[in-house]
């Protein structure tokens, strides 16, 4: 099979990463309070609400946890499959800028200017979180090795839950390509990010939203397998991963 880098896919300016505002840590408590009202509003008017929540609650699918059960619930146990998906809902617990790399986005951290005139910062600081969300999945697959190893089923399991996240997070139309993560967005931005997170993808194709879901979970259990290496590189220079080509067979 070839392992040609797929084409990128056309991002229209509603995927896009919206400009974020400067606002005080103070004031991102009430924006949080805020999107909570502004959601149902936002996913009325919504034309693209199709990405990757761990929520299991009205208006939201677990998008992670479903990804994961589609392509390894005849490959791995109940009981992995059970530490797999819980390890979705703990990563989403951390929302904050400096760890925006365990969810393949670009962190704005609390002291720097945010907007057009930031514009050098932030390229700056995606070439950073790529690297760290590199750096994350490397380490999370060894360390899974290591357990496994050791015969530590459950400490492999949680790891390779965290690795998954990540490339799972780096398909979604409101993270691709690592786009800004801020805690001074506006109420509406925090409650369109919701929005674009909360239906698992129903499109289909070699570049499609859900087969590339699917092919991120595939590629990564892969690794932890040692069916194939982790690459030195999974995103190429804009944030855009790299699923090897053989991975991108669309879901039926």
């Amino acid at each position: 099979m070839s392992n040609r880098r797929p084409c990128a896919p056309t991002i229209s300016s509603s995927q896009a990463a919206s400009p974020p505002r400067a606002r005080s840590r103070a004031g991102a408590t009430g924006s949080r309070a805020l999107a909570s009202a502004t959601l149902v509003a936002v996913l009325a008017t919504s034309t693209a609400a199709i990405a990757w929540s761990s929520k299991d609650f009205p208006l939201f699918e677990p998008v992670h946890q479903l990804a994961i059960d589609n392509v390894l619930k005849d490959v791995v146990s109940a009981d992995d499959l059970k530490l797999l998906e819980q390890e979705q809902v703990e990563v989403d617990k951390d929302q904050r800028e400096e760890h925006s790399f365990e969810h393949a986005m670009t962190g704005v951290l609390e002291d720097q200017e945010m907007g057009p005139q930031a514009k050098p910062y932030e390229e700056q600081q995606r070439k950073s979180f790529i690297a760290q969300t590199e750096q994350l999945v490397g380490d999370r697959i060894r360390e899974a090795l290591a357990a496994r190893n050791a015969g530590d089923e459950t400490a492999a399991m949680k790891a390779v839950g965290r690795a998954i996240h990540a490339l799972e997070d780096a398909t979604s139309p409101a993270h691709e390509r690592f786009q800004i993560w801020s805690d001074r967005e506006s109420a509406f931005f925090v409650a369109d990010h919701l929005a674009h997170e909360r239906l698992y993808p129903r499109d289909g194709g070699p570049n499609g939203y859900r087969t590339r879901l699917e092919a991120a979970v595939r590629w990564t259990y892969d690794m932890y397998l040692a069916k194939t290496p982790v690459p030195e590189h999974l995103f190429d220079a804009s944030g855009y991963l790299l699923i090897p080509a053989r991975y991108l067979t669309p879901t039926p």
